[in-house]
């Protein structure tokens, strides 16, 4: 009788402790606030004859840059008390994709074309609840 008893507290224990986990959760990624980055990068070219191609690669140098730059910025922030995305992305491989493949995808805000043929880009991304349901 005793052992059943025993048991059946286990098994209620657990039934609870998961209810309350599951909505402690949900509470964190709802009260999550949305914040905003912004990272500026610069891209030159090497000399080319052709102006559009050096133009182009320019360009690309100078989002990767600023993507690379908006990447170190993400990974410093906190995801709860003791941990941040850079924590999360060096101990999971597919959350680091995650992470990754989800920066990638900031919004280029502005474009500067320098006498020099160097281009700046800033770039901006908004951390909103879709980023947080990324951690556990």
């Amino acid at each position: 009788m005793i052992r059943k008893i025993t048991i059946a507290i286990i098994i209620i224990s657990f039934v609870f402790g998961c209810q309350s986990n599951v909505k402690k959760r949900k509470m964190e990624i709802e009260d999550w606030v949305p914040i905003t980055l912004r990272a500026r990068g610069l891209g030159v070219s090497p000399p080319t004859s052709n102006e559009a191609i050096a133009k182009r690669n320019a360009e690309v140098s100078a989002k990767k840059d600023a993507i690379e730059m908006l990447l170190e910025q993400v990974s410093e922030v906190s995801i709860n008390d003791t941990e941040t995305v850079g924590y999360f992305m060096s101990q999971d491989e597919k959350i680091r994709s995650r992470v990754e493949a989800y920066v990638k995808g900031a919004k280029v805000i502005e474009k500067k074309y320098n006498k020099d043929g160097s281009v700046e880009i800033e770039v901006e991304i908004v951390l909103g609840s879709k980023f947080r349901e990324i951690f556990p």
